[in-house]
């Protein structure tokens, strides 16, 4: 097993979420990790009912090994998050049941997964597909919020459009993880995208496309993916529509569709739209 001494964070080599096909339907292998990553098919968290807290909310249930004061806090969140992929990516994402587990510490969560998942790689929040529920894992620390929505966006979307392209999840991900009034305007990957369209340097979409593994991704690969995410969902309605349209296709067609080709139809070039879009922000901090 890896060492995972030492503080954790989201980005990595090796990703933020892993997705585990369904044991309904057999423990079969994912691109993300492998059936044996589960300790045993009969250890199913989901199934547990000896956590001290639970709470319901609609579609998302709590779990937690403490008490906790503000739950509703944590499953408004993700009750206003289901709300906002309804509205912008107009998604059906009123299915399923989504289950957070919610550990009282860093130590606490870490032995936790090492007990059920030993061989996935630990981040600071997990989201894990794992007998119907989709499954978040993470413990109390500052940027829980943050985390919340960025895993609850992969569980929900998992849910309505099934696996998506790596680049266009991730890429998703880290735009509704920011609180929904800082979307537009407040992002951390703002300011360094803003800076780097002024140097010349324009994302390629079609090598984000053509990544396939976690481990192909880095965290520039991450700022780039939620670069395309806010050029498609801001520069025009038509582009807006145009992603929209895009995950519909992938629930329906079930096969992986290159939106690059797509933009080529839609932009004389996407490029220097891509270009136009971001030199519309000042350079400001």
């Amino acid at each position: 097993m890896a060492d995972f001494e030492g503080p954790m964070n989201r980005r990595g080599a090796l990703g933020r979420f892993l997705t585990i096909p369904s044991l309904i339907a057999g423990l079969a292998n994912s691109q993300h990790c492998h059936a044996d990553d589960l300790k045993s098919s009969s250890d199913s968290p989901a199934e547990k009912n000896s956590w001290p807290f639970q709470c319901t909310d609609e579609c998302f249930v709590l779990y937690a090994n403490h008490e906790i004061r503000n739950s509703q806090l944590y499953l408004s969140e993700l009750k206003q998050l289901k709300a906002d992929l309804s509205e912008v990516l107009e998604l059906p994402c009123d299915r399923g049941e989504y289950h957070l587990v919610l550990f009282d510490c860093e130590t606490s969560f870490r032995e936790y997964i090492q007990h059920y998942f030993p061989r996935v790689p630990l981040r600071r929040a997990l989201f894990i597909k794992h007998r119907g529920p989709g499954l978040i894992f993470t413990y109390l620390h500052d940027d829980l919020l943050i985390d919340l929505r960025h895993e609850g966006t992969h569980a929900l979307l998992n849910e309505a459009c099934g696996p998506l392209p790596l680049w266009l999840d991730e890429g998703l991900a880290e735009y509704f993880e920011v609180a929904r009034e800082q979307r537009f305007a407040g992002c951390p990957h703002l300011k360094e995208t803003r800076w780097r369209v002024r140097l010349g340097q324009v994302p390629n979409l079609e090598r984000l496309e053509s990544a396939q593994d976690m481990a192909d991704m880095d965290a520039n690969d991450y700022r780039d993916a939620w670069a395309w995410v806010h050029f498609l969902l801001h520069r025009t309605s038509e582009s807006r529509h145009a992603l929209n349209q895009h995950l519909i296709q992938i629930s329906q067609l079930n096969a992986e569709i290159r939106l690059s080709r797509q933009l080529k139809n839609l932009f004389a070039d996407f490029r220097s739209e891509f270009v136009a879009h971001f030199k519309s922000y000042p350079v400001g901090s």
